[in-house]
């Protein structure tokens, strides 16, 4: 049976008990972080170890917290909470993966939260798999959070779970909105598929009877991403890259290594602690996730023609969808973020192999400095 099947029970004798870590890459968000900890202490199946690298200034009183609070349930779980050598997503994430031991490597967004059963089902489909055919795999998230019984209240963002509020009454609808709203309906076949096929394929491996419901897929969501050891340590993060499609970047590159995975079991919970973005943050994340996708096509793809012509046909295609929203909700930031990365966008796809990540660098700076602006 192959990963797009829909679940064998695994009769075979019971395998043995793979380990997991807990490695987390944290910036300013020490009370959910401490929530996301206490979470993974909960589980019935506990780490053998829980590794944080914590770029922000008082990183230190946040382990101290940590050690004096938490750690203390279970002195056997073994702890490495170090101040990030670079304040970067996925540097921090390659110095915490250094770190691990144990089999598999659950790398979770300081905001995610798991159910406590979480990791010990997650587990079960790697010990299912012998001859080491998954490289990696997500499970499916919740609509809202577990029980804590740290706290008796939970601050869940409302667009990740909580009710929605009441609708507003209904009110004349502008012609303007109106075909928005229309072309807003036609956004997923506007956008088309993200890589092209000779990036977005699946790995050709046939996994044993799972267990449960599984199928392929094209990376994992950076906030619920799990590997076996040798995968995390053996394909780094790209470290030119942070916040968008590096994991998507890490992921292709680790199929060589097997199948990436996800697991139809809603088993994680994201609470979103970011908050919400501005217009000018907005812009500037369209902004920074087409110059990301350019460059993942780019590095992996190679300077040929066809990569450079998909590249800018998704672009125009997304900018239509982004306009389409915009009409929607009256709104243009990440039309206008589409908009202005487009020349960078076609530099990074015709520079030379020694300038094109020099040039993705320079055009994210640029973002970055225009919305902190």
């Amino acid at each position: 049976m192959d990963a797009a099947g829909t679940g064998l029970h695994n009769d075979s004798a019971a395998p043995r008990q793979l380990t997991w870590a807990l490695m987390i890459a944290t910036y300013n968000r020490r009370d959910t972080l401490l929530r996301t900890l206490d979470f993974a202490m909960r589980q019935t199946r506990l780490p053998i170890e829980i590794i944080v690298i914590d770029g922000s200034s008082d990183w230190a009183q946040t382990r101290q917290t940590a050690l004096e609070t938490i750690a203390p349930r279970h002195p056997h779980v073994r702890w490495e909470y170090r101040p990030a050598n670079r304040l970067n997503v996925s540097a921090q994430r390659n110095q915490g993966f250094a770190l691990v031991t144990a089999d598999v490597a659950f790398a979770l967004d300081d905001d995610t939260w798991m159910f406590p059963d979480a990791a010990e089902r997650i587990l079960r489909v790697y010990e299912a798999d012998p001859e080491r055919k998954i490289a990696g795999l997500m499970p499916l998230l919740t609509g809202g959070p577990p029980a804590d019984p740290a706290a008796t209240a939970i601050v869940v963002p409302a667009a990740v779970g909580a009710p929605s509020p009441p609708p507003s009454p209904p009110r004349a609808e502008s012609s303007f909105k109106g075909i928005g709203r229309h072309l807003q309906r036609m956004n997923d076949l506007v956008k088309g598929p993200m890589l092209p096929p000779e990036l977005n394929r699946t790995t050709n491996v046939v996994l044993p009877p799972l267990g449960t419901s599984v199928n392929q897929v094209q990376a994992l969501h950076g906030c619920r991403m799990t590997f076996r050891k040798e995968v995390a340590q053996g394909y780094p993060f790209d470290e030119n890259m942070q916040y968008l499609h590096e994991e998507t970047e890490m992921c292709l590159r680790a199929k060589a290594a097997g199948a990436i995975l996800q697991v139809h079991e809603p088993l994680m919970f994201h609470a979103k602690a970011a908050g919400q973005l501005n217009s000018r943050s907005n812009a500037n994340q369209r902004r920074r996730w087409l110059l990301s996708h350019a460059y993942v096509c780019r590095k992996l793809g190679g300077r040929t023609d066809a990569m450079h012509r998909f590249v800018c046909q998704y672009n125009r295609r997304m900018r239509l969808a982004d306009l389409a929203y915009g009409l929607a909700k009256r709104n243009l930031a990440f039309y206008r973020g589409g908009k202005s990365c487009w020349a960078d966008v076609n530099t990074i796809m015709t520079a030379p192999d020694d300038r094109y990540a020099a040039v993705y660098i320079d055009a994210v700076k640029r973002g970055n400095a225009q919305a902190a602006g």
